[in-house]
Order: C-alpha cells, then sequence, then structure tokens
C-alpha cells in the first residue's frame, strides 16, 4: 500500500471478552453435562434457563451453580418472606463489611509492596507482610462479593449456594479447599476429578488427576504463567497432604504438631497467593529476592504489621463467630433494636474506614 502512494495503518486487533465469561461458561458446562448424565431434565421454560445463565446478582463473580439447584427455583413461584429479607440484608451488609473493611483497607498497602518489590522502597520484612496481607485482602474481597450476591438474590426469593466457609481455620490442604471458593472446589472435583478416575484408579493415577485438576483450575484464572504455577502448587500441597495423611509416622505425630498446622497452613496459602498475584516474572524474582536478602526491620514494618494485624484479628474472629451463627437464624428471633444496633455498627465500619475505587479482584477473571 505504501509503494503505491496510499497511507494505510492496519488496525490492531482488540478482543473484548464478554463480562463474567469465565463464570458462566462453568454453569453452561455443568448444564450440559447434567444433561447428558440425567441429573436434570432440559426445562422447557427458556425465561427460567436464560436467567440461570445471566442472573445478575451472581453473573459477574459466582457463585457457579448448578442447574438442578438454581433452575427449579426460577421455574415456579416465588414468595418473598421476612427471613428473606433480613437475612439478605444482613448478607449484604455484611458482604460490604468485608469488602470494604478489609479488602481495602489492605489494598493500597499490598499494591505498594508489589508494585514497588526493590529493596528501596521497603524491607523484606515489609515485603513479607504485604504477601501475607494478600491472602486476607482476596479474602475479603472475594468472600465480601458472594456475600452481596447472595443477600441481592435472597431479598428476590433466590437462595445461592455458600462460596466461603471460615477458609482461614482449614488445618490442611484438603480442608482449605473444602472452605475456599467452595463452588469452584466442588465444580472441579464433581466434572473433572472424578471423570478422570479420582482416587478409584490406584495412588499414583490419584495423583496426576489432583495435579491435572488443579493446575486446569489455575489455567482457567487466566492464561498466565503465574496462574499455571498457583494452580501445580495447590496440587502439589493436595499430593503431599494426602501423601503425609497414609503414613504411620504422620499420624503419630499429627497430635504434637497439631498447634503448628494453623499458622503453617497459612504460610503455605500466602505462599500460594503469592504466586497469584504476582504478573510478571521480574516481579516474582525481585519480591523474592528482597523478602530473602533484606529481611531486616524498618519505620514501615510497625504500620504494616499494625495494618496487618487488625486485619487477621477482625478475619479470625469473623471466622470464629461465622462458625457457629449458622444462616442469621438468631436475628430473626432478636428484639428490633438489636438488629437495628447491629446493622448500624456494619454500616459505621463501613463508611468510618471512607470510599475509594477499588474494582473486585475477581471482575478480571
Amino acid at each position: 500500500m505504501a509503494a503505491l502512494g496510499v497511507n494505510f495503518e492496519a488496525a490492531k486487533p482488540s478482543i473484548v471478552l464478554p463480562i463474567g465469561i469465565s463464570f458462566y461458561t462453568f454453569q453452561c458446562i455443568g448444564y450440559v453435562v447434567d444433561v447428558y448424565r440425567r441429573h436434570i431434565s432440559p426445562p422447557k421454560d427458556l425465561l427460567a434457563f436464560s436467567l440461570y445463565v445471566a442472573f445478575f446478582p451472581q453473573l459477574v463473580a459466582g457463585p457457579i451453580e448448578r442447574a438442578q439447584r438454581l433452575i427449579p427455583q426460577f421455574a415456579r413461584p416465588r414468595f418473598i418472606s421476612r427471613r428473606d429479607l433480613l437475612i439478605g440484608v444482613m448478607w449484604i451488609a455484611e458482604g460490604y463489611f468485608l469488602k470494604v473493611v478489609i479488602a481495602d483497607t489492605l489494598g493500597p498497602f499490598v499494591d505498594y509492596v508489589f508494585d514497588h518489590p526493590g529493596a528501596y522502597y521497603a524491607s523484606g520484612v515489609t515485603s513479607f507482610i504485604g504477601v501475607l496481607a494478600f491472602g486476607l485482602q482476596i479474602f475479603g474481597d472475594f468472600a465480601g462479593y458472594s456475600l452481596i450476591a447472595r443477600g441481592l438474590a435472597r431479598i428476590m426469593g433466590i437462595r445461592l449456594m455458600a462460596n466461603f466457609a471460615g477458609p482461614m481455620l482449614a488445618l490442611n490442604p484438603a480442608e482449605f479447599w473444602r472452605r475456599w471458593h467452595i463452588s469452584l472446589s466442588t465444580w472441579l472435583r464433581d466434572y473433572l476429578y472424578i471423570p478422570l478416575g479420582g482416587n478409584r484408579k490406584g495412588e499414583g493415577r490419584t495423583y496426576v488427576n489432583m495435579m491435572i485438576t488443579m493446575l486446569l483450575g489455575g489455567l482457567w484464572h487466566g492464561a498466565a504463567w503465574n496462574f499455571i504455577m498457583w494452580g501445580g502448587y495447590q496440587g502439589g500441597l493436595l499430593a503431599v497432604h494426602r501423601w503425609l495423611d497414609s503414613t504411620y509416622w504422620w499420624r503419630r505425630a499429627a497430635r504434637w504438631i497439631r498447634p503448628l498446622r494453623l499458622p503453617g497452613m497459612f504460610v503455605l496459602m500466602s505462599f500460594g497467593w503469592f504466586l497469584f498475584r504476582v504478573d510478571s516474572y521480574a516481579q516474582f524474582k525481585a519480591l523474592s529476592v528482597n523478602i530473602l536478602d533484606n529481611f531486616y526491620w524498618e519505620s514501615q514494618s510497625a504500620d504494616a504489621l499494625m495494618v496487618y494485624g487488625s486485619a487477621l484479628v477482625i478475619t479470625l474472629a469473623y471466622h470464629v463467630w461465622e462458625e457457629g451463627r449458622g444462616e442469621w437464624s438468631w436475628i430473626i428471633r432478636a428484639r428490633w433494636a438489636v438488629r437495628m444496633g447491629l446493622v448500624s455498627f456494619l454500616v459505621l465500619s463501613i463508611v468510618g474506614v471512607g470510599f475509594q475505587q477499588s474494582p473486585f479482584i475477581y471482575f478480571q477473571f
């Protein structure tokens, strides 16, 4: 074109992915498989099926629902009770509390550590605290979104599954995945791990199936090396835990090391989140070198520890409280003043830390 004197510049290809594609794709795959397995009959109501695919509260970031659970709720008439409204409002307030008070408070500090990994900007201690803090940030961010989605659905008479169940209280990798992103872990189990053979074809094949499942679970988050490494790391943790659990000496030592299992699991999972968060090999290398070679205390470390420690205490207290409260059943029986007091506390906590533009982390997947 230039030889003919024509000034031409080809347009660069730009692919805009539909919003929430990774979540509703999994829902549609699950639907097709369940129809094939005769776990559900194809619905005759097109609107009910369309709502299953594009129900707005959970469309963007889950939870990933099953057709046999959700489609019948859309197909039948609904009565929204006072209990639904109360529980829905409490879940929404609770979700915003996790998002704003925990995730968004830690967000600027975590971004600072990962965006400036060199020793000139932060010591290894501060960087290490930032890596640990990302584990709390992603919990508050994602669990908060899931609660908001469940609350919005509940006030419309639709019940979505719980997506988190106190993951920071997990004592081993298998328990962690029973508590973290439950809709994804159960999807991978039912539609990938079990069809691969699960644990029915010998120990060696079981370990291979675990690795394949978690590698593909990492790839689901994005076609990038860090997500694949994160999936491989999680698969490795599950395989090592299964092997240790089968050994006599580990079972004998379990009661002695029990006090160390909770903090040990937290550190192991935090390294996984470190792989999840870095966006380049240069960033991974710089941050790792900074933590290992410059592990000294500085003035910023005290501020970082105070922010992180406060978020950790709140998160653990929330987990312990969540374990025993059930589905807000006590709020139905409580006096009106108690309900208003709790909602006021949540709202004031959210407003007290201020608002800033901070999109949900899982909006990128």
